[in-house]
């Protein structure tokens, strides 16, 4: 048996198809590198360095042991994406083959093991490629070094065959990956809701490439159709029945052609239609698909370009398979011809003659099992886990799960506890907090829940905080009239005896306006600045429509779920007004008039109509305490804050609904105390590292405890004691509701992480699981 299964690895074949695949990847990993080193803003600000520089990226996943693996300063990362780029070429001409593949391998291993969010099976697969090139002889056919070889030595020996089992380790690799992409598609999910391929249909951009060639009729047409359920059914079951199929397609010579076919098919329209962040992936897979063909196709297409002719088509196949498969099925009715030599060569050896290479066989032999014994074991390790691999994740890495799931992150609330920093063994209200132990922002921030926001308990003077502003001094009338049972005119005027005596000069108060009178205002601006731009239309109407229902929100016409749905439309508008040079500074201005946390949903802030006649809140606009930071946000003094008030600041803030943005302007670390009371350190990994790697964390949990255990291990060594640390997150698993996923009471900072069995500390997925507020987490 081992005699037979020897003969048949290293009978010879002609290398002409391990060369030209030599070629195709070499080009591929060329483009791989000149994306990373395109310029950016500015030719010295190359992709690479962005992607990889800490003080851009801030804080990066590592892969497990590989935690000691550090970028290079950009100048060095630079040369390493040159250094790819030349190897690659090197790799495809065929010079110095062996030590182009060996570059490719170690520079884009090195890039891929820096950040494990970078993580993509086709980035995993082209490391496995490049080692497999390092140990084939790809140079034997169409190469520089056969050339060299051939002129200046006259070796000729070779000729240009090489063992079967280069070509078959490729195609087992490749068979593998797809194998297992069908099999991560085997999921409820998948098979029964169509999921997430209707999340990919439904993306507003999911036309975007068609749009310079397509009416608006035509585009409005396709997206209908693309958001049908039948739409995402049909391509849901025959992408997995394209990944289960296509190895024996590929295999058997009469459906080769058929399988080429369909392989162009399926990776075009995840390129154009369905995926866009899959980079080379497409013309990669497409590629490497003629190592499945016979070994001597390259020479084929060389006589066909010669003498071109057209193969007469089995009949019966042809039509058999147009009734079987609609169009694509007629290609079953031609049948490639074997090679010609295969079989006489299979006992003839020109390059095994010598001693050495002959005891390097049962190397060979045990490698290649070795090989596909862990390509085929690797992959199956979630199974021996319990829970559903989607959803925590456990042993989904360099398994080909592609596409098998959409993950949404919900809110992550990091916090760490103290006890040295806060003492929390007292029953009373007040926070004990040792302030010269504590290196950040002297303030207290303070959660609250927008949309249950009871004004009459909040104080009459507070530090609020918005996205896209920073924080406003707040007079509340509501926590005013708990104070004294007078009118609005005196506690007015109160206040503002009380602030002249604190800061020893009479406050400019301004009064806030609402969330109805600010979409209104915002309307008007767009009309009246873009009164030519028809494609503004649609969205000044929305604007309307939503100012005109606000006024129906008390009699419970806008129901909750809609009312919540108009906000986050709200503020994606604002945000996009926000970021325009046309409308930023007048955006700006209304924000910093708009009611405390009306975007978040909040209702107006005001005490009884018999009292205040539907008084809302006031602005502070006092410059003495107000200044702008770095980012432009607005921000009170601390100092001045406290010395007037005795106390330091607090800062009140809606974290559930705050948005990535305004957390990336928080401090990485905030003395926070929740809407239970609970007092804690709350880490803030938004300014800790760019929002894909947190988007893409929150909805990992091992990467979550890599980042929780960063974390302590850096208090750690600044205080030189470890804390407790606790994370409270949420996911969503295609179109579920919000679910919590990591256990809130565990401290996460000591929990281990099992890589090969369940971690308890991730919760179970819920299947039926429902919804709180508007889809939210429960709180």
């Amino acid at each position: 048996m081992w005699n037979r299964v020897t003969r048949w690895l290293f009978q010879e074949v002609d290398g002409a198809s391990l060369a030209a695949l030599r070629a195709f990847f070499g080009a591929i990993m060329f483009f791989e590198a000149l994306d990373l080193l395109r310029p950016l803003t500015a030719p010295e600000t190359s992709a690479i360095v962005r992607q990889f520089d800490p003080a851009v990226m801030g804080w990066m996943p590592p892969y497990f042991g590989f935690e000691w693996l550090r970028p290079l300063p950009p100048n060095l990362m630079r040369l390493v994406a040159w250094g790819l780029a030349l190897c690659s070429v090197l790799l495809a001409v065929g010079f110095f083959s062996r030590l182009a593949a060996l570059g490719v391998l170690l520079s884009w291993t090195y890039l891929f093991l820096l950040d494990a969010t970078r993580q993509n099976n086709h980035y995993y697969l082209m490391s496995l490629m490049a080692g497999l090139l390092v140990l084939m002889p790809t140079a034997r056919c169409g190469s520089v070094d056969r050339w060299l070889r051939h002129r200046w030595r006259g070796q000729t020996n070779s000729g240009p065959y090489v063992p079967f089992w280069t070509v078959f380790l490729l195609r087992a690799q490749l068979l593998i990956m797809y194998f297992y992409g069908g099999v991560a598609k085997l999921s409820v999910d998948w098979l029964r809701d169509a999921e997430p391929v209707g999340i990919a249909l439904a993306r507003p951009e999911v036309l975007a490439p068609f749009r310079p060639y397509l009416s608006a009729q035509v585009l409005t047409s396709l997206g209908q159709l693309l958001r049908e359920p039948a739409t995402a059914y049909f391509f849901a079951y025959t992408g997995l029945l394209f990944d289960l199929a296509i190895g024996p397609l590929l295999l058997i010579r009469r459906t080769r052609i058929f399988g080429v076919v369909l392989m162009l098919i399926f990776h075009t329209t995840n390129h154009v239609l369905l995926f866009d962040n899959i980079g080379w992936f497409p013309l990669m897979a497409v590629l490497t698909t003629t190592i499945f063909l016979e070994p001597d196709w390259p020479r084929r297409v060389a006589r066909w370009l010669r003498q071109p002719t057209l193969q007469r088509p089995d009949l019966e196949w042809l039509v058999g398979g147009m009734l079987l498969v609609p169009v694509v099925g007629m290609f079953l009715g031609w049948k490639l011809a074997p090679t010609a030599t295969s079989g006489s060569r299979a006992t003839v050896d020109h390059t095994a003659h010598s001693r050495i290479a002959r005891r390097l066989r049962p190397l060979v032999v045990g490698f290649v099992g070795l090989w596909l014994l862990v390509q085929i074991v690797v992959p199956l390790r979630h199974f021996a886990i319990p829970g559903n691999v989607n959803w925590t994740s456990e042993g989904d890495r360099f398994a080909w799960r592609m596409k098998a799931a959409s993950r949404r992150p919900g809110p992550l609330k990091i916090v760490l506890r103290d006890a040295r920093l806060i003492d929390t063994s007292a029953r009373s209200q007040a926070l004990t907090i040792d302030w010269a132990a504590w290196e950040g922002d002297r303030a207290v921030y303070q959660e609250v829940d927008s949309e249950t926001l009871a004004w009459d308990r909040l104080p009459e003077w507070l530090v609020v905080y918005q996205p896209l502003v920073g924080e406003r001094i707040v007079w509340n009338p509501a926590g005013a009239a708990a104070v004294d049972g007078t009118d609005a005119i005196q506690r007015r005027q109160r206040a503002q005896q009380q602030w002249e005596r604190l800061f020893g000069a009479a406050p400019r108060m301004a009064p806030a306006i609402g969330l109805g009178e600010f979409t209104a205002r915002i309307a008007d601006r767009l009309r009246r600045r873009n009164h030519r731009q028809a494609a503004l239309a649609p969205l000044i109407q929305q604007l309307q429509r939503f100012a005109a229902e606000l006024a129906r929100a008390s009699t419970g016409e806008n129901t909750s779920s809609r009312r919540a749905a108009q906000l986050a439309m709200l503020r994606r508008v604002v945000s996009e007004l926000a970021a325009s040079p046309e409308h930023r500074s007048y955006t700006q201005r209304l924000l910093a008039q708009l009611e405390p946390f009306a975007l978040q949903g909040a209702r107006r802030a005001a005490t009884s109509s018999s009292e205040t006649s539907g008084e809302g809140t006031y602005f502070v606009q006092d410059i003495r305490l107000l200044r702008r930071d770095r980012s432009g946000d607005q921000r009170v003094d601390r100092q001045r804050w406290e010395s007037a008030h005795g106390r330091p600041c607090t800062v009140y803030v809606d974290f559930l609904r705050l948005g990535g943005s305004g957390w990336q302007r928080l401090p990485r670390e905030m003395l926070f105390v929740d809407s239970r009371h609970r007092p804690g350190v709350l880490i803030n990994p938004h300014a800790a590292m760019i929002q894909r790697t947190v988007r893409i964390m929150a909805a990992r949990p091992y990467m979550i405890h890599q980042y929780v255990n960063h974390v302590a291990r850096q208090w750690q060594s600044r205080f030189a004691r470890r804390p407790r640390i606790y994370v409270d997150s949420f996911m969503a698993l295609n179109r579920r509701p919000m679910q919590r996923l990591i256990a809130p009471g565990v401290d996460l900072a000591a929990a281990p992480l099992w890589l090969l069995r369940h971690n308890p500390w991730i919760l179970p997925l819920r299947q039926t699981a429902t919804a709180d507020r508007h889809g939210e987490p429960p709180r």
